[in-house]
């Protein structure tokens, strides 16, 4: 909604084999088939300052999640992006929480069938 808080700005990428899916991301993310690989590409801004990769802290549903990538989107002057993966296990609405050097963003969710 652009206020930084509710649903997530999200893109989600599913790896399944060698064929890469990309989901729908207003639709609940599918977790049920267990040899998918499923990426979260976050939105925002503010994650280019930080100072380190260690700096940054992702969690959802308050599982710490891995980082893949974290910084500039690259297409639109001042979005920022994190990459992560979802792990299985997740359901409902789960809530994403970041830290970046101690701060925390605004926390949004996700919604996780």
């Amino acid at each position: 909604n652009g206020a930084g808080n509710g649903a997530a700005a999200i893109n989600v990428i599913r790896v399944r084999g060698s064929q890469v899916i990309y989901d729908n991301p207003g639709q609940p993310i599918d977790l049920s088939i267990q040899d998918d690989t499923v990426y979260a590409v976050l939105f925002g801004t503010g994650t280019r300052g930080r100072t380190s990769l260690e700096n940054v802290r992702i969690t959802l549903g308050g599982r710490t999640l891995p980082l893949a990538y974290v910084g500039p989107q690259g297409a639109y002057a001042g979005l920022d992006q994190i990459n992560t993966i979802i792990p299985q296990g997740v359901t409902g609405t789960a809530t994403v929480e970041v830290t970046i050097g101690g701060k925390a963003a605004n926390r949004v969710t996700i919604l996780v069938r």
